[in-house]
């Protein structure tokens, strides 16, 4: 395996505290409405948050890197800090824990080679996120159960979220490169949340 195919140690501390810390963010705000918190739930929604949030940020990687970027998922602690914080005290999932960098280079024998992003390189590679939760969501809900009732609405939930159109969120870089995709993505994310709560 290439080098640059590979998880450096430090993202793949960054990915894990940030999926440890959504999942406990999800399960405490989820069961709150519900049921008194219980670690017992806690290990279902890190496997939720896998087939989520870390699968969105793996998609952002992957294109990036597709398109001769190097590109990597990078925590932010005071960022994570505020997400915990803020989701507790408001009860609802606020979530700001980090974000894949992109940098239009890669290195190579002979030094380093720049990548010329173009806006739709830049446009896919923001809209590929919103949209794998999207596809998510609406496969998961397709099935019945407790555990897809959950996974559909988590991942119709970081699409919509992430879908503002609001810097550093994905959904301002979609919005500038073609407006048809921002309003579509947004308007399947809105119906497909609005059938959790008919």
């Amino acid at each position: 395996m290439k080098v640059e195919q590979m998880f450096s140690p430090k993202e793949m501390r960054d990915l894990a505290l940030s999926v440890l810390a959504i999942a406990f963010i999800f399960s405490y705000v989820y069961n709150g409405r519900n049921i008194p918190y219980t670690i017992l739930t806690y290990p279902v929604f890190i496997v939720i948050v896998i087939f989520s949030f870390l699968v969105h940020e793996l998609a952002h990687r992957y294109v990036g890197r597709k398109f001769g970027c190097v590109a990597y998922y990078e925590m932010e602690p005071l960022h994570l800090v505020f997400s915990l914080v803020a989701s507790i005290v408001t009860g609802f999932v606020l979530l700001v824990p980090g974000h894949v960098t992109i940098k239009p280079f890669r290195f190579g024998r002979w030094g380093y080679r720049v990548a010329h992003l173009t806006m739709t390189e830049v446009g896919l590679i923001s809209f590929v996120g919103p949209l794998t939760n999207l596809s998510l969501g609406l496969f998961f809900r397709l099935f019945s159960g407790n555990v897809f009732y959950i996974l559909s609405f988590i991942n119709a939930w970081l699409a919509f979220f992430n879908l503002i159109p609001v810097k550093p969120l994905d959904g301002a870089k979609i919005l500038f490169w073609k407006h048809e995709a921002w309003f579509a993505s947004m308007a399947i994310a809105i119906l497909l949340l609005v059938t959790f709560f008919i």
